[in-house]
C-alpha cells in the first residue's frame, strides 16, 4: 500500500480499516484478512504517465466492507488525455500507452465502447469484455493545455468471500471542459457473495463533454455465487456529449 510514492506501507494479512477521510493509494497487489472503508475515505491508484500506469488488485480473504460516502476510486487513472501530465500533444493516449491509434481532435476514448467523434476519430474498442486487464484511454484536444481532453480510466481487480458495496467502486473516464473525454476503465469482481444497499454504485462510465465526443464505456465483469447487489447500479455506459460515446 502506498501513501505516498516514496512511503511503502506493507499491511499485507492483517485487518484494516480505513477512516476519517483518509485516501490511500495500491501500487500493484495488497492483501487483507478483512478491509472497511469508512468515514468518507477512499483507496486508488498512482496517476499515469507517459511511461507508466498503474493497476491495482485487492484480495481479501473475508469481508470487503465499503460503507456509504466510501469508494474505491480510479477514475482518471487510466492513459492520458490529450494536453495532460506530460502529454503534451493533441492526441489521446491509448492500449499500449502510446498516441499512436488515439483519439484524434476533441474525439472521445474509447475502450469497452467506442468514444463519439468530434473533429477526429475515437481509438478503436480494445480488451476482453470477460476479463479487464486493461485501463481506459484519454480523449483527444486540438487546442492546447489550457483545454485537454479527458484521462481514461484506471483498472480496479477485486477478490473477496464478501463483499458490500453501500459507497462506490469507480473507475470513471475524466470528463473536459469542452474537448474528448476519457473512456472509462475496467473494473473486474469475483466473490462469494456480492451484497450492498441502493446507495451502491459500480461504475465504468466515459467520461462527458459538452460539445463534442463523450468517452467511450469501459469493461465490467462479476463472478458471484450470491447476488444482492441492485443491479441497476452497475454501469459502463459511455459519456454524455456532443457526440456521446458507446
Amino acid at each position: 500500500l502506498l501513501t505516498d510514492p516514496n512511503n511503502r506501507n506493507d499491511l499485507y494479512g492483517t485487518d484494516f480499516t480505513l477512516s476519517g477521510g483518509k485516501t490511500i493509494r495500491i501500487e500493484g497487489k495488497a492483501y487483507f484478512n478483512n478491509l472497511t472503508l469508512s468515514g468518507n475515505s477512499t483507496i486508488t491508484t498512482l496517476s499515469a504517465s507517459t511511461t507508466a500506469v498503474s493497476r491495482a488488485e485487492i484480495e481479501v480473504a473475508g469481508n470487503l466492507n465499503i460503507e456509504v460516502g466510501s469508494k474505491i476510486d480510479v477514475t482518471d487513472r487510466g492513459y492520458l488525455g490529450a494536453f495532460r501530465g506530460n502529454n503534451t500533444g493533441n492526441t489521446g493516449r491509448t492500449y499500449g500507452n502510446t498516441t499512436v491509434g488515439g483519439s484524434t481532435p476533441n474525439s472521445g476514448g474509447s475502450y469497452g465502447g467506442l468514444g463519439g467523434t468530434g473533429n477526429g476519430s475515437p481509438n478503436a474498442v480494445y480488451g476482453d469484455l470477460t476479463n479487464p486487464d486493461e485501463v481506459g484511454s484519454g480523449g483527444g484536444s486540438n487546442y492546447d493545455s489550457s483545454q485537454p481532453g479527458g484521462n481514461g480510466g484506471g483498472l480496479m481487480k477485486i477478490t473477496a468471500g464478501t463483499l458490500n458495496v453501500d459507497g462506490g467502486i469507480i473507475a470513471d473516464g475524466g470528463s473536459t471542459n469542452n474537448r474528448g473525454g476519457g473512456s472509462g476503465g475496467g473494473i473486474r469482481i469475483e466473490v462469494g457473495t456480492l451484497t450492498g444497499a441502493s446507495t451502491g454504485t459500480i461504475s465504468a462510465k466515459g467520461g462527458t463533454s459538452p460539445s463534442y465526443g463523450g468517452g467511450g464505456g469501459g469493461r465490467i465483469a462479476i463472478y458471484y455465487d450470491t447476488l444482492t447487489f441492485p443491479t441497476a447500479n452497475i454501469t459502463a455506459a459511455g459519456g454524455a456529449g456532443g457526440q456521446n460515446g458507446g
